[in-house]
């Protein structure tokens, strides 16, 4: 039998050595961090201040984004991107972030309806004349404070051209009037994606590699579930644990089926609000039943899910 050969300690020294590294790293990133840089209370006006997103207590901003809120405010990061999975709280985390650090948001873009060729404004009629009216997104590039662009990959890439030269180092647009407009040193961009979804596109490569920071939302937290549910409707309180326990059920078999089908902490609230009037049961049929998307096999499934439960409150 062939002798084992044991390695000699000048070979292991050096991947102790590599171990020791990565110690005092994980070390220094636990390590407290300073404390969240704001924007300058002059940095916008009266006006302005008041579309500083305004959100509920059981809303807390996670520490892994406390880097990301100082350079915002420092103006080193003008542009964010979050992605992850539906009702993760990507848009929540995009107020989170601009509420910390006193950012307006000036306009909010659903693409998968509102955008259009028109979102830097257009001629309209006025009067006996026809004048160009910008938008609220191009105020915003002129004056200061944020856009959010909410699904950006359900939006048509001819529609976000002009982002391309927004959010290059010398970020302009140039408007349909003929009119260039710079960037205000105080605007930021903020936008939200599913990825690999139903009616999704791939990102355009140029334009993804404009964001300055690229942030993956995860899954929330049960914690996080029970504090938004019981906050927002306090009265399933009673009941939360076991709305949970549906909710991962139907999230496993959607999982282990690969089913195209999603089921948020959302459409936990809508349940929990409708069984305040029709019961846990009755609710059920209306705001989680229909995440099957008509697949009457998956319907039946949900529902017996439902009956491991009593739901007497």
């Amino acid at each position: 039998m062939e002798q084992i050969k044991y390695a000699e300690m000048n070979a292991v020294n050096p991947r102790m050595d590599r171990y020791a590294e990565i110690r005092v790293n994980e070390n220094a990133v636990s390590d407290d961090a300073p404390s969240v840089l704001r924007f300058p209370d002059d940095s916008f006006s009266e006006e302005q201040k008041r579309l500083i997103p305004k959100l509920g207590e059981e809303f807390i901003l996670p520490e892994s984004l406390n880097g990301v809120c100082s350079a915002t405010a420092a103006g080193d990061i003008r542009s964010v991107l979050f992605h992850g999975p539906a009702g993760t709280g990507k848009t929540i985390s995009c107020k989170l972030v601009c509420r910390t650090i006193g950012l307006p948001i000036m306009e909010t873009i659903n693409c998968t309806e509102n955008i259009d060729e028109f979102v830097l404004g257009k001629y309209l009629p006025q009067d006996d004349r026809i004048v160009f009216k910008e938008s609220c997104v191009t105020k915003a590039i002129r004056e200061g404070g944020a856009v959010v662009f909410e699904e950006i990959n359900f939006a048509k890439p001819q529609y976000l051209a002009f982002l391309n030269s927004l959010l290059d180092d010398n970020g302009f647009v140039r408007l349909d009037n003929g009119e260039l407009v710079r960037r205000h040193r105080n605007f930021r961009f903020f936008a939200t994606m599913n990825m690999g979804y139903f009616g999704t596109r791939e990102l355009n490569q140029a334009l993804f590699n404009r964001f300055n920071a690229v942030v993956e939302v995860a899954a929330l937290s049960d914690e996080a579930i029970v504090r938004m549910l019981t906050t927002r409707v306090p009265r399933c309180a009673t009941l939360v644990n076991k709305m949970l326990g549906v909710y991962h059920k139907i999230k496993r078999r959607i999982e282990s089926e690969e089913l195209d089908l999603v089921i948020s902490p959302r459409n936990l609230e809508n349940w929990a609000r409708l069984a305040e009037y029709e019961g846990y049961v009755g609710a059920a049929e209306k705001t989680i039943i229909p995440i099957a998307k008509c697949d009457r096999t998956m319907e039946d499934t949900i529902r017996g899910i439902m009956m491991l439960y009593n739901w007497k409150e």
